[in-house]
C-alpha cells in the first residue's frame, strides 16, 4: 500500500484532554431462519430507529466527557481521514490526515499509543514513502512523541497493546515489510521504541503464500488480554484455515482453541491495518475467550466460549443465528456480535452461558447493522449500519431501544472500520 506523510498531528492532542475524567475467507450465506422466540427476560428491541441526535442529558454521565473515533472512506483517499465526535452526535471534527488510529490506552489511563505515519525518506522497490510508527501522548495532550527508533527499517509497526508495566509496547508488523523475517508480533520499549523483540513470528510459508495471495494465508489477529499476560490469536496458515491460538505474552506456552470441523472468522472489512480485529474477545477478568467460527459441517457460522486454559469450549450461538464477531460487555454480562455476515447480519447480543439471546436490529427499510462495540460504561452500543449503499454510524442501548444515527455524512459505501469509544483501556 501507498501512504501519504502525516502532517499536524499535534492538533488533535487537547482533545483527549476529558476523556479519562470519567476465513472471513470459507464463510458462506446461511438460509434465511426465523428469529427464535426471544426469552421473556430479555430486553425487545425498539420497533423502529431514529436518525435524531440525543441530548446530552440523555447521555449516562460516565459518557460525558466521552469521545467516539472513526474512519471516514471516499474510497480514493489512503489512509481514510480520521474524525472525533461527541456520543450525542455533536461536535464532529477531522483529525489531522494520515490514517491516525483510535489507540490503545496504557494501563494507567495517564497515555495513549497510536499510530503514526513515519515519512520513508528512502523508499526501496515497492515504493512505499511511509511506516506505521507507535506514538505516544498523555491524557492532557502534552509530550506527543513519535517511537521511531529504526527510520531504515522497511516494516510497519503497528501498536496493539501495553506490557502490564508499561514499559513495553507491543506491535505488529504484516506482509509489507520488506523483510519476511520481520512480519509477526514484536515488542518495543515505550520510553523510545527502541529495543525490538520478536513474540510471535510468522511461519515464512505463510507469509509467502499470503503476500502471494494464494490459500487464506493472511497476518495474525492478536489481541492482549486484560491484564496483559496472555495473547489470544486468529491465525490463517497453508495448512490451517483459521485457528485460534493462546499463549503467554512472551510467545510460549501456545495452545490450539479450536473446535474440530470448524475455522476461526475474521471480519477483514473492519480494519485497514494488521492489528487484532473484532472477530474475537477476551472477557474482561481474562478467564474466558469468545469467538465466531465457520463449521463445516452445517456451512455455516457460530458463536463458541472458552476458558483461556483450553477448557470448558461451549457453542453458545447456534448456525441458524450465526456470528461473525465477537465483542464481551465491560461488566463481562453480555456479548455483542454480528450474525450472518453473507446473509442480512443484524446486531445481537447474548450471555456468556447462551441464555438472553436478543437479536437488537431489525433490518428495517432492508438495513444491516454489524460490528458492535461497547461504550466504557457498558451502557450502549456503536455500531454500523448500511443501507442504500452507504454506511453510516449508529449508537443504541444496551436493550436495542433509542437507536440514533452518530454522524449525519456516511463513513463510507460498504462495511468499514476500525472505530473506538474512548475512554477504552
Amino acid at each position: 500500500m501507498r501512504l501519504a506523510p502525516i502532517c499536524g498531528l499535534v492538533a488533535w492532542v487537547p482533545a483527549i484532554t476529558l476523556l479519562l475524567t470519567a476465513c472471513q475467507a470459507g464463510v458462506v450465506a446461511t438460509p434465511t431462519v426465523l428469529e427464535s422466540q426471544r426469552p421473556a427476560s430479555t430486553p425487545a428491541p425498539s420497533a423502529s430507529a431514529s436518525a435524531a441526535s440525543p441530548s446530552p442529558a440523555g447521555l449516562a454521565a460516565a459518557l460525558v466527557n466521552s469521545k467516539i473515533v472513526f474512519n471516514r472512506s471516499d474510497g480514493t483517499t489512503w489512509p481514510p481521514p480520521a474524525f472525533m465526535i461527541d456520543p450525542d452526535g455533536s461536535h464532529e471534527h477531522a483529525l489531522p490526515d494520515g490514517g491516525l488510529q483510535p489507540g490503545i490506552w496504557s494501563p494507567d489511563g495517564r497515555r495513549l499509543v497510536v499510530s503514526y505515519l513515519a515519512h520513508d525518506d528512502a523508499p526501496g522497490p515497492s515504493a512505499d514513502d511511509g511506516w506505521m510508527r507507535p506514538a505516544l501522548v498523555n491524557a492532557d495532550g502534552s509530550d506527543f512523541k513519535v517511537l521511531d527508533a529504526y527510520p531504515d527499517r522497511k516494516l510497519n509497526l503497528v501498536p496493539i497493546g501495553w506490557s502490564p508495566d508499561q514499559s513495553r509496547i507491543y506491535v505488529f508488523s504484516g506482509y509489507d515489510a520488506a523483510d519476511v523475517a520481520d512480519v509477526g508480533l514484536f515488542t518495543v520499549r515505550s520510553s523510545d521504541g527502541g529495543g525490538l523483540r520478536s513474540v510471535l513470528p510468522s511461519a515464512p510459508k505463510d507469509t509467502l503464500s499470503g503476500i502471494a495471495g494464494d490459500s487464506c494465508a493472511r497476518p495474525d489477529a492478536v489481541h492482549l488480554s486484560p491484564d496483559g499476560l496472555n495473547l489470544v490469536v486468529n491465525r490463517e496458515s497453508v495448512g490451517a484455515c483459521g485457528t485460534l491460538l493462546v499463549l503467554h505474552a512472551d510467545g510460549t506456552g501456545m495452545r490450539d482453541l479450536s473446535p474440530d470441523g470448524t475455522a476461526t472468522v475474521e471480519l477483514e472489512a473492519w480494519d485497514f491495518l494488521e492489528r487484532g480485529g473484532i472477530s474475537e474477545t477476551w472477557s474482561p477478568d481474562g478467564s474466558q475467550i469468545a469467538f465466531g467460527a465457520y463449521v463445516v459441517k452445517a456451512d455455516s457460522t457460530a458463536l463458541y466460549v472458552v476458558d483461556a486454559d483450553g477448557s470448558g469450549l461451549r457453542q453458545i450461538v447456534s448456525t441458524d443465528v450465526g456470528a461473525v464477531t465477537a465483542q464481551w460487555s465491560p461488566d463481562g454480562k453480555w456479548i455483542a456480535f454480528t450474525s450472518r455476515y453473507r446473509s442480512q447480519p443484524q446486531v445481537w447480543v447474548v450471555h456468556p452461558d447462551g441464555g438472553g439471546l436478543a437479536k437488537l436490529t431489525d433490518g428495517s427499510g432492508g438495513s444491516t447493522s454489524i460490528a458492535p462495540v461497547w461504550s466504557p460504561d457498558g451502557s450502549k452500543l456503536l455500531f454500523q449500519r448500511k443501507q442504500a449503499g452507504q454506511v453510516t454510524l449508529w449508537t443504541m442501548n444496551v436493550d436495542g431501544s433509542e437507536q440514533r444515527q452518530l454522524s449525519q455524512t456516511p463513513l463510507a459505501s460498504d462495511y468499514t472500520g476500525p472505530y473506538a469509544w474512548w475512554p477504552a483501556k
